[in-house]
């Protein structure tokens, strides 16, 4: 019987068992054993594809799911070294599943031999139904923007007098400069331009932010 510490990912368990049997000879309890599930392989849960990661994190939290029910967990292994310091065997849980049949059956991992290698395409058309049930967001949705290093630059005083006086076809979101007055504007060089209202000039009030624009024509400060 074993005691399962934590689950590292969908194939890879840390354990702990006492007193047992092997061969006819008993064997002292393991503490904090590392053991990988022989026979499968599911996707990664540390790498740098995310659709891999999401696919792979689902799978771990299944495994953690079925070594959370109420009962006895028994290890099945030849103890043999599976590399990185960990034994090679399954896990079967108080109804009698193994672990790598509730994986192969799920579509949580595929078959594997440890004489060959695996890598997430084997995986892919199982993660691709686990977001055709919902289960995982689409892969479209883990595709990280694209950065660019072109700055956004706001338009000039100059540029923004032309687009007020219809020589441009875009207004800016944010003007480069302001004044916090009318005076300021007019010693600064700003054209008066006409508002919506009458036949006054004023100075647009996109740039000169004191003064109130009374009529809500659009200019300020009109003459």
């Amino acid at each position: 019987m074993v005691q399962i510490l934590r689950v590292l990912d969908g194939d890879t368990l840390e354990i702990s068992f006492g007193l047992v049997e092997v061969n006819g000879r008993p064997v002292e309890q393991l503490k904090n054993w590392t053991v990988r599930i022989e026979g499968v392989d599911t996707p990664e849960t540390r790498t740098s594809d995310p659709f891999e990661m999401a696919c792979g994190n689902w799978s771990k939290e299944r495994v953690i799911e079925f070594v959370s029910a109420d009962g006895q967990y028994v290890l099945s292994t030849k103890f043999e070294d599976g590399g990185f310091g960990r034994i090679l065997g399954d896990i079967r849980s108080p109804d009698s599943v193994n672990l790598s049949e509730f994986l192969l059956d799920r579509g949580l991992a595929v078959k594997h031999d440890a004489t060959t290698s695996r890598d997430f395409e084997d995986h892919r058309q199982n993660c691709e139904r686990l977001v055709d049930a919902g289960h995982i967001p689409d892969p479209e949705s883990h595709v990280a923007p694209v950065a660019t290093n072109e700055p956004t630059v706001a338009p000039t005083a100059s540029e923004f007098r032309e687009e007020v006086n219809g020589t441009a076809t875009t207004e800016p979101d944010v003007p480069s400069a302001t004044f916090d007055s009318c005076e300021a504007a007019e010693t600064a060089g700003l054209e008066r331009t006409k508002g919506s209202k009458g036949d006054g000039k004023g100075f647009p009030r996109e740039l000169v932010v004191g003064p109130r624009d009374g009529d809500g024509d659009g200019v300020v400060c009109e003459k």
